[in-house]
């Protein structure tokens, strides 16, 4: 398996999650949902295009797909506009557990929140960005090497782009593309959005 995700809080039958959230001000109404960990740098990038470089976006002709906020809080519906941070995560994600590389990942995209910004960074800076997450040297290799196709090769899905295996690529389809129904992932947590995409699809309309 490429990730290691912390466990999930518990669920109701109607599939909403109700949480507060460290960012959320006091005496806010509570949402039906928590506040997702990429809200803490999505109003920094809001006004930004979304980087979408692939050839699957020159066929596309009717309107980007929006993945349905689940229950589960992934950080990828969150980065589902820009697939270039969307697949940075899943870099931070491979071999550690989220709750160790999601506060990493927030700080690294506040920082070089495009793709030009990473391939402008001093290795040393972006070495310390991925302290304590494991393999630190291979993941900055990779960050870099990644970002460097993603540019300028030729591509239509991530899998095609270093260091992007089968969790990147299965994350860029139900997320970033209208693909979800033939993808079958192995990661857990991509599993279960899947499922429970299927199982409410008339309901969301989708």
């Amino acid at each position: 398996m490429e990730t290691d995700h912390e466990k999930l809080n518990s669920t109701d039958k109607s599939s909403k999650l109700k949480c507060t959230s460290p960012y959320q001000k006091k005496n806010v109404r509570k949402t039906s949902y928590c506040k997702r960990p990429g809200l803490v740098y999505k109003n920094h990038i809001k006004n930004q295009n979304a980087v979408q470089t692939s050839h699957y976006f020159e066929s596309t002709s009717s309107g980007q797909w929006i993945p349905p906020r689940s229950p589960y809080a992934l950080i990828q519906e969150d980065l589902f506009h820009n697939p270039w941070q969307l697949l940075i995560a899943t870099i931070f994600l491979t071999k550690v557990t989220a709750k160790l590389a999601i506060p990493k990942l927030h700080t690294f995209l506040l920082k070089w929140p495009t793709p030009e910004d990473v391939t402008k960074a001093d290795p040393k800076d972006l070495l310390c960005s991925v302290e304590n997450l494991g393999l630190e040297n291979t993941r900055v290799k990779t960050i870099k090497r990644f970002t460097e196709d993603f540019l300028f090769k030729n591509w239509k899905y991530p899998i095609e782009l270093y260091g992007i295996g089968k969790y990147g690529n299965d994350s860029y389809r139900l997320f970033c593309v209208n693909e979800w129904r033939n993808v079958q992932p192995d990661d857990i947590l991509l599993s279960k959005y899947k499922d429970w995409l299927t199982l409410n699809a008339k309901q969301l309309g989708i």
